[in-house]
């Protein structure tokens, strides 16, 4: 049963789902989101969304990955010990095993499986491919999904002594170009201004700094966002 399917046939699915599309940050609605999908037999996915939700409550509590206290490891994504019942353990091995039932695609409808998703608190809140399928899908994506996150994959900026550069069609290695809608949907950093070096004119104006790679990078991905928002 595909998240499409879900809020087409139940209207109240449908009103939850818009309404964390809309808030991202309210765990009451994902909450009821999961209690709606008990009522109507998905137990795998309600119990999918809740397990997310108890983990992202305790990595806000130890910010970062939980630390299971009876085995000692921290936890990642499926990451779990076997045979140790420690929560979160517990919790991770939960979350494995409910998340089994997404081989059928339904539970990220309207991505395709040529972009990569991650899924936080039960939905699909990160996504990540070439920059050229991010363009095409994400618009569809942000109107299904809660995304919150962005990556592409074949863009990574160029560092200089102090900076971390995108740059506009041209001018640094193709990695670090991008096209001139999403460039000029870049925030934050610094863009440059034109400037003479022995009477050559370059165009800095191009360019678009930022003091640290992950800067850059949250900036490329709310600009991928914004786009698609707005698109």
């Amino acid at each position: 049963m595909s998240t499409t399917a879900e809020t087409q046939s139940d209207p109240t699915l449908a009103a939850l789902l818009k309404a964390i599309i809309a808030d991202p940050a309210d765990d009451l609605a994902r909450m009821a989101y999961a209690d709606r999908c008990d009522e109507a037999g998905d137990r795998a996915r309600a119990e999918f969304i809740r397990v997310q939700l108890k983990i992202a409550a305790l990595e806000r509590e130890g910010l970062g990955w939980p630390f299971c206290a009876k085995c000692g490891r921290a936890a990642g994504w499926y990451d779990y010990t076997p045979r140790c019942y420690g929560e979160v353990c517990r919790l991770r091995m939960r979350e494995y095993y409910s998340s089994r039932r997404f081989i059928n695609w339904g539970w990220r409808a309207g991505v395709p499986q040529s972009i990569a998703v991650t899924y936080g608190r039960g939905f699909v809140s990160e996504v990540s491919g070439h920059l050229d399928l991010l363009l095409e899908y994400l618009p569809a994506a942000v109107r299904l999904h809660p995304v919150e996150r962005a990556g592409a994959v074949d863009r990574e900026p160029v560092r200089d002594t102090h900076d971390w550069n995108w740059c506009e069609e041209h001018g640094l290695p193709r990695a670090a170009r991008l096209p001139h809608a999403v460039f000029v949907a870049l925030q934050g950093g610094t863009r440059g201004k034109d400037y003479r070096i022995q009477g050559t004119n370059v165009p800095l104006r191009r360019y678009h700094w930022y003091g640290s790679r992950k800067a850059a990078l949250d900036a490329l991905s709310d600009a991928l966002l914004r786009l698609a928002r707005a698109a």
